[in-house]
């Protein structure tokens, strides 16, 4: 099944040029392992660095570029990449995660069940080594979706997630087109992944956990830097 990769970048060019590699040797290996066919899509969120004129001298063939105008978030600039995204499942990355050379054939695998909207990826903090992304439990308490209860399942199976983070899960295009993507109304960042996979839990769809598909992630490399935490 052939794979569109997307990662949205704001200033994000010392960012690409560390954690892009290992995302250029995954593609290849599963190129070469499946036969199929993978695109990486960079979408440039109205950023004011070099990250275009980077991109076009290191990776000109390797890499399409969508640069949009102006900075509008998270959610625009991922909805930006899907709506160019080609093929039948979409891999959404953060510009700071580093994944495993492995890592997109156990995802791809679970979209040969129609039912199937997304499928998250074990993501560990690069810093302190920590399992972060796993298996999330849903639940109600006090009138708010809680979301953050985790658990780390043993051996292969359908996992249920209730959300796949957006920093690193894959989506069926063609069900990510019928609910219209990110809802813009969380922009310019956080709880859109949430209130997506929500929405395809309501209309029947299953979101999953895939333990074999591995990730690392440099935590809020671009709102951390960006953003005061009281802002945040």
């Amino acid at each position: 099944m052939d794979v569109s990769i997307v990662i949205p970048s704001w200033n994000g060019r010392h960012l690409l040029e560390r954690f892009l590699p290992s995302v250029l040797a995954a593609a290849d290996r599963y190129r070469s392992t499946s036969g199929s066919e993978v695109e990486i899509l960079v979408v440039d969120d109205g950023g004011t660095d070099d990250t275009a004129f980077w991109l076009a001298e290191t990776h000109p063939d390797a890499v399409h570029l969508l640069m949009k105008r102006t900075n509008e978030g998270f959610s625009h600039a991922c909805n930006t990449g899907f709506e160019h995204a080609r093929h039948p499942v979409v891999f959404l990355l953060n510009n700071d995660v580093e994944v495993d050379i492995d890592c997109i054939a156990p995802l791809v695998g679970h979209f040969a069940a129609p039912d199937v909207f997304a499928v998250a990826c074990e993501t560990t903090n690069l810093e302190t080594g920590a399992t972060s992304g796993v298996g999330k439990i849903g639940s109600f308490s006090r009138g708010f979706l809680r979301v953050h209860a985790g658990y780390r399942p043993a051996g292969a199976g359908d996992w249920p997630s209730i959300f796949a983070s957006g920093g690193a899960s894959a989506f069926s295009r063609e069900k990510l087109t019928e609910l219209g993507g990110f809802d813009a109304l969380f922009a310019p960042f956080y709880w859109e992944d949430v209130e997506l996979s929500y929405r395809a839990w309501k209309r029947g769809w299953r979101v999953l956990f895939e333990p074999e598909s591995r990730v690392r992630h440099k935590v809020s490399s671009t709102i951390g830097s960006k953003f005061r935490r009281y802002d945040v």
